[in-house]
């Protein structure tokens, strides 16, 4: 059974040393016994929209017991997406890992998950291991005309 705990902060584009882009830094850390293998990075708003930008890792990535992974999506691109959508100012976001189950397991880890709730979520995509919700302001990364 996965234990895998999802977190998110602001910080600067990973090797880049002279850029001050922000981006937020999604880190999944697997507390579980077993590896996990995850096969996708997203944000879910609150009102229903999910969001996989473009990935920096080279998805399926296995994550070994007490190891983890980062991502990171840019902030502009994630105030794009969302203003592009309709939603503009501040909103509420997720940060979300999805870790990919075999087809013939998914029945039986989605009643283990059930009984030792880690706050994970069953769908056709496999377990979904979301983070804390945190507000993200759109108008803080204002878009800039292409």
């Amino acid at each position: 059974m996965s234990n895998v705990r999802v977190r998110v902060q602001l910080a600067t584009e990973p090797g880049c040393e002279d850029c001050t882009a922000d981006v937020l830094r999604i880190t999944a850390v697997n507390r579980g016994e077993d590896g996990v293998r995850l096969s996708a990075c997203a944000v879910l708003s609150t009102f229903g929209l999910r969001m996989y930008l473009a990935p920096h890792l080279a998805y399926p990535v296995t994550v070994d017991p007490g190891d983890w992974c980062t991502e990171w999506v840019s902030c502009a691109a994630l105030a794009r997406e969302l203003e592009a959508r309709g939603y503009e100012g501040k909103t509420t976001v997720v940060p979300m890992f999805v870790e990919d189950t075999a087809p013939a397991n998914r029945a039986l880890r989605a009643v283990a998950m059930t009984l030792l709730w880690t706050g994970g979520r069953m769908n056709r995509r496999g377990i979904e291991h979301a983070g804390e919700p945190f507000v993200f302001d759109t108008r803080r990364w204002p878009v800039q005309p292409v």
